[in-house]
């Protein structure tokens, strides 16, 4: 229903009480519902507008309307209207029998609108798919999703309309993830992706219509991202991962026990170890450790180069854990402020 929907002409001379000009503009759709604005002109001089919301089921089309009508002379007056349609004439006409207020009194009447067609001969167009989900900026929460598009507005002799999704790395799609063909569906068109996407990275998507023999314009370009991975499952691990300290919430004396059970040397790989098993210890909270690839205090374990004195949750809260590393090598729970969570890894058994 996606379009403008327009009544007969006021008459010249409108008798009083009357209006015509009715004009819906449907301005989105789903499955079920309609949304968009409303005109309309009456006698005296009289003009309506406002927004229109409706419910569909079937044919019949249940319209509400509030906005303003403009009267001569007079301060604005508030109306409200409603009423249960039909569609008609293979869903081209709208009878809508409706009722309301205004504060000049009770309305009534039933209007036949009428969405335009193309003229005989014209050639079809395909209008702007307009997108559902995902949403702008949208994060997901797993490796796969669902794309979903507004079926397209059309004019004119159109075939059977497919849409051509497409998945990028790039705004400017020179770097493609993937491109995917779909049959029109009912009101909403929708793509599973079939393949996985990759962690914490973001991508691109739009989508347009086409029927063999006209395309439209690519929807409009919206942005979505991918969570961090899970933590990896921990292995059977016999040993206490908090080395017997049992600090009862309190991060600074779990962090000095620790500390105290290691007694680290007074270097940087010393450090770590007292690091390593702190976030074991708080794995189970999401602490992990923070990667760091220049600077100081940097220490290659597991693949990864880590800092030698701080831990890292999966927003990218870190905190210190040592002081003065690797002078002193003391035990510290230090708030460290936050980094770009792609830097955060989940803890690492530190038996491995």
């Amino acid at each position: 229903m996606v379009g403008t929907w327009k009544s007969n002409a006021l008459p010249a001379q409108p008798a009083p009480n009357t209006c015509g000009n009715f004009q819906y503009v449907v301005t989105s759709q789903t499955a079920t519902t309609i949304a968009g604005t409303f005109t309309a002109d009456c006698a005296g001089g009289i003009s309506l507008s406002g927004n229109g919301s409706g419910q569909l089921n079937g044919t019949a089309v249940s319209i509400t309307v509030t906005g303003t009508a403009v009267v001569p002379g007079n301060p604005n007056c508030p109306i409200a209207l409603s009423g249960t349609g039909a569609l008609e004439d293979n869903g081209n006409t709208l009878r809508v029998p409706f009722s309301g207020t205004t504060c000049l009194g009770p309305v009534s009447g039933v209007e036949v609108l009428r969405k335009p067609q193309a003229a005989a001969g014209a050639d079809a167009v395909l209008e702007q798919p307009t997108t559902s989900a995902p949403g702008a900026n949208q994060f997901l929460t797993g490796l796969r999703t669902r794309f979903t598009v507004n079926d397209v507005a059309r004019s004119g002799p159109v075939g059977a309309v497919v849409y051509e999704f497409e998945v990028a790395h790039d705004e400017a799609f020179t770097n493609k993830f993937g491109n995917w063909n779909v049959p029109e569906q009912a009101n909403q068109t929708s793509l599973d992706l079939p393949i996985d996407l990759a962690w914490v990275n973001v991508y691109y998507w739009h989508v347009r219509a086409f029927d063999g023999a006209h395309t439209s314009p690519w929807s409009v370009t919206l942005a979505f991202a991918t969570p961090n991975p899970p933590p990896p499952p921990a292995p059977p691990q016999a040993a206490d991962p908090t080395v017997g300290c049992n600090a009862a919430g309190d991060k600074g004396v779990l962090v000095a026990c620790i500390h105290s059970h290691i007694n680290p040397a007074r270097t940087v790989e010393g450090g770590f170890e007292v690091t390593k098993w702190v976030a074991w210890a708080l794995r189970g909270e999401g602490a992990g450790l923070l990667i760091k690839t220049g600077g100081e205090n940097i220490v290659s374990w597991a693949g990864f180069s880590f800092a030698a004195g701080r831990i890292c949750y999966p927003d990218g809260h870190i905190y210190k854990v040592l002081t003065d590393v690797p002078s002193t090598n003391g035990p510290s729970w230090q708030d460290n402020d936050f980094v770009d969570r792609s830097l955060y890894v989940p803890a690492i058994n530190p038996n491995r």
